[in-house]
């Protein structure tokens, strides 16, 4: 029976795929270079005006660094945060300081023709590099769509357009495979993920974990928060019943499993009661990047392992 699925599955959606490749192909073509000077707006609303290619980049954030190096920048990239860790070879690159704790001074001593900031964190920073001369882009995607987005974004900055089409195009290839397959899904297992746990704290709508839950096939439990990482109570999750838990791999220094057992209660949640209790790799999960696509399709292989897995 599960080969039947996946038979129908692929059949379903490789025509597409091919389509959608052999249009690219065409296209592709036609991708034109990025002229300078070029001025764009990032995802706050600040309107940046470059006026060359930019040869000297820096990133402060790992989600931005795994962007560029995917787009086969790395040779440019001339200075890092201290969590960007991925690809391997990213470890080796000049060090800025913590996402949170961004050293200005060694930002500015790598003479960056760009800098790519994230988030509203390092909103302060960005504004202070810029209000220094240096030409600063904050990435500040909410949803998958908004990180593609980004990713052509950063193509379109680095004139690295065809680049980034191409891995775009690969990367919704990939989305729409594990959507196909959960589209016409009769049974969407209820899912909590659990980011922390003193206090609990889990992800709410409006956040592209939520988004990841659903294109796998799952029911984000705490999908009706207004709180995109809402503080809960355990007696919530208790009534909320998951038939998946989704936790970080090692967390709680590897002791998760056990930890939850002793919760008051827990031993009566469907997910602890039938051991469906996933480890993921949290940066898959949580990274703006190309490798949210590689999380999307470690949920759906734990969610719906009958198509997935």
């Amino acid at each position: 029976m599960r080969r039947e699925i996946k038979a129908l599955l692929v059949i379903a959606i490789i025509l597409p795929i091919i389509v959608a490749a052999i249009s690219w192909s065409r296209e592709s073509e036609q991708i034109p270079e990025t002229t300078y000077p070029l001025v764009i707006r990032d995802d706050v609303g600040r309107t940046v005006k470059l006026g060359s290619e930019p040869e000297r980049i820096v990133s402060l954030a790992p989600g931005n660094t795994e962007i560029l190096f995917a787009l086969g920048l790395e040779k440019r990239v001339v200075g890092v945060s201290d969590q960007c860790d991925y690809p391997a070879e990213a470890r080796d690159k000049p060090k800025v300081g913590g996402f949170a704790t961004i050293s200005i001074e060694r930002t500015v001593s790598l003479k960056p023709d760009v800098v790519l900031a994230s988030g509203s964190i390092q909103l302060e920073i960005a504004d202070q590099l810029s209000d220094l001369g240096i030409k600063t882009i904050v990435l500040f995607p909410r949803t998958i769509e908004s990180i593609l987005g980004d990713i052509e974004l950063v193509g379109e900055v680095t004139n690295r357009n065809s680049e980034a089409k191409a891995l775009v195009t690969r990367l919704r290839g990939r989305i729409e495979f594990i959507r196909a397959g959960t589209r016409q899904l009769m049974s969407r297992p209820r899912v909590y993920y659990e980011i922390w746990h003193s206090p609990l704290m889990s992800a709410g709508h409006g956040t592209w974990i939520d988004e990841l839950i659903e294109l796998s096939g799952g029911r984000n439990i705490f999908s009706d928060s207004s709180d995109p990482y809402p503080i809960i109570s355990s007696e919530l999750v208790i009534e909320r019943d998951p038939e998946i838990i989704i936790i970080n791999r090692g967390y709680m220094g590897g002791e998760a499993r056990g930890e939850m057992l002793r919760r008051a209660g827990w031993d009566r949640i469907s997910a602890v009661i039938s051991g469906r209790i996933y480890e993921m790799d949290e940066n898959l999960l949580v990274r703006p990047g190309p490798r949210i696509v590689d999380g999307l399709e470690a949920l759906a292989k734990a969610i719906h392992p009958e198509l997935f897995g």
